[in-house]
C-alpha cells in the first residue's frame, strides 16, 4: 500500500470525525455479499468459503471520513475476506481520484452468518488485530486511523495503539466521539447503535448501583457485628473484673464458672 498522509485537527480524540451516512453504505454493501466467496481463481486468490465477509476502505478528506470503497474479493471466509493486490490498488486509486486518502477499513460480516460466540457484538477478530502490526508502515501514523466491524445491525469502532516494543495493538473506542451531534440522525444504523449503547450504559450503571448498595449494607452489617462483639467483650471483661457473677456467658456454649477460690474456670456446655 502507498503511504497514507492524514491531515489532522483537534476536533476529537482521534482528530477525525465520520459522516454517519457511510454506515448505511456499509449496510448496502453487506446486503450484496454473496453466499459463497468469489474470485478464488484470480491471481493471489484464496479458497472460497460460504457466507464471506467483505472489506471496504474508509476515505477521509479534511479530517472527515465520508467515503466508502467496497473491495472486490478474491476468495476468503466469514471472518477473513481475501483481497488481491490488484483490487486493493484499484480501491486506493478510487479514493485518490476523489481526493481522499485511506483512514482505515471496515470489516463487514455476511448477514447470513451468525457466530454463537460473538452473536451480534461485531467484535474485531483476533487475526485482524494481529495484522494491524503488519500494516503499520502503510500509514503515516496508523494510530490515527479508524477500523470498523459491522455485524447483525450493529457496529464497533477501533483504534490501533502503539504498544511497548513498537508493537501495534488495538482498542475499541466510543463511537459517539466520532460523530457530529447534528449528523447522527442521518444514519439508521448509527442511531440504533448509539441507542443500544446508551441502554447498555444504563444497565451497567444500574448493576454498579445495586452492587454498591449491597456492599454498603454488607459493610453496615459487618460493622454492627463487630460493634456487638466489642460490646460483649467489654461487658465480659467488666464482669470478670467485678467478680460478682458465679457464671459469665461467653457465647457458642462457652462460659466462665467461679470455683471455690473465687477464680473463673472456662467450661463448655
Amino acid at each position: 500500500m502507498a503511504e497514507q498522509v492524514l491531515k489532522t485537527s483537534k476536533r476529537s480524540r482521534l482528530d477525525i470525525i465520520i459522516d454517519p451516512k457511510i454506515f448505511d453504505e456499509l449496510v448496502e454493501f453487506q446486503k450484496k455479499l454473496p453466499r459463497e466467496a468469489t474470485g478464488a481463481t484470480k491471481k493471489g486468490g484464496a479458497p472460497n468459503y460460504h457466507d464471506p465477509a467483505g472489506l471496504a476502505l474508509l476515505g477521509i478528506k479534511e479530517d472527515k471520513i465520508d467515503m466508502v470503497v467496497p473491495l472486490k474479493m478474491s476468495g476468503g471466509c466469514w471472518d477473513a475476506p481475501n483481497i488481491n493486490y490488484e483490487d486493493m490498488h484499484k480501491g486506493f486509486q478510487a479514493l485518490l481520484d476523489e481526493e481522499h486518502v485511506c483512514a482505515g477499513m471496515a470489516l463487514v460480516r455476511n448477514p447470513r452468518w451468525n457466530d454463537v460466540s460473538s452473536n451480534d457484538d461485531a467484535k474485531m477478530p483476533p487475526h485482524l488485530k494481529s495484522q494491524l502490526h503488519g500494516l503499520r508502515k502503510s500509514f503515516a501514523d496508523i494510530t490515527k486511523t479508524v477500523w470498523v466491524v459491522v455485524h447483525n445491525g450493529y457496529f464497533r469502532t477501533y483504534r490501533p495503539t502503539q504498544e511497548e516494543g513498537g508493537r501495534v495493538g488495538c482498542k475499541e473506542i466510543t463511537a459517539q466521539s466520532l460523530f457530529e451531534k447534528n449528523e447522527v440522525k442521518d444514519s439508521k444504523l448509527v442511531v440504533s447503535k448509539l441507542a443500544r449503547d446508551e441502554k447498555k450504559k444504563d444497565e451497567r450503571k444500574k448493576i454498579r448501583e445495586e452492587r454498591l448498595a449491597y456492599a454498603r449494607k454488607e459493610a453496615e452489617r459487618r460493622a454492627k457485628i463487630e460493634a456487638e462483639k466489642l460490646r460483649m467483650k467489654e461487658s465480659i471483661n467488666e464482669k470478670i473484673k467485678e467478680k460478682k457473677d458465679d457464671e459469665i456467658t461467653l457465647g457458642e456454649g462457652f462460659f466462665l464458672m467461679k470455683d471455690k477460690n473465687g477464680k473463673y474456670i472456662l467450661w463448655k456446655k
